[in-house]
């Protein structure tokens, strides 16, 4: 019986698809998968500046942010908004022996963050260096939130109907049949992270190919396993 079992579920969809069979119920696991193009690009850029008092710092910063945050609205960026804000003293590397570290300037940090269309990012990734970011911190490449929610629906249903077919299977090799649905679990479609950009000051013009992405529903499936 288990070797008809193996065979039985050996085809491509129910590979390493675990089954459980107990006195009067069969559990069955069925993962489905697709790609979807990444569509959206989640970008983070840093304005950094660097001056010997506070002051000319902030006015550093505010100056950059500013000019970098019309040129985004001028593009329609989306989810546009700054992240963090930080500054802090410039110790001098070698203080006289014995003394402690005197303060010999700022450094200011402004994370922003936006949205745009992947297919689109590049130009803009490198104009805005020209707009006043200095840094890219990073480019995540993914599907819209819509898109995703739409194959998570699609998967978890196309799970379902594998995990119905093999119970059917299963039943059919161990001379029964199945019943009622006792349980469907759906567990939570997975997306790895997409494609990333990690620059830092970059000079040239930034390249970025959108790709696609992975995504998988897994379903786990509990019937009655009664007599013919």
């Amino acid at each position: 019986m288990r070797l008809l079992l193996a065979c039985l579920l050996a085809g491509p969809a129910f590979a390493d698809e675990p089954v459980t069979v107990t006195p009067g119920t069969v559990t069955t696991h069925a993962t489905a998968r697709d790609r979807l193009p990444n569509t959206v690009a989640d970008v983070s850029l840093g304005v950094d500046a660097r001056a010997r008092t506070l002051g000319e710092v902030q006015a550093a910063l505010a100056v950059g942010s500013t000019k970098l945050s019309a040129y985004l609205k001028s593009v329609a960026a989306e989810r546009t908004r700054t992240q963090a804000v930080q500054i802090e003293p410039v110790l001098e590397q070698n203080p006289a022996r014995g003394q402690a570290a005197g303060i010999v300037g700022y450094a200011g940090h402004i994370a922003v963050e936006f949205r745009f269309d992947a297919d689109k990012v590049g130009p803009i990734l490198s104009e805005s260096l020209n707009q006043g970011a200095n840094t890219i911190e990073g480019t995540t490449m993914r599907p819209r939130e819509t898109e995703l929610d739409a194959a998570r629906q699609r998967l978890a249903a196309e799970a379902t109907r594998m995990a119905l077919t093999q119970a059917r299977i299963v039943a059919e090799a161990a001379g029964r049949r199945v019943g009622a649905i006792r349980s469907i679990v759906v567990e939570g479609a997975a997306l790895p992270g997409g494609p990333r950009v990690m620059l830092a000051r970059a000079a040239a013009p930034v390249a970025a190919e959108a790709g696609d992405s992975e995504i998988t529903a897994s379903v786990t499936l509990s019937q009655a396993l009664i007599e013919p």
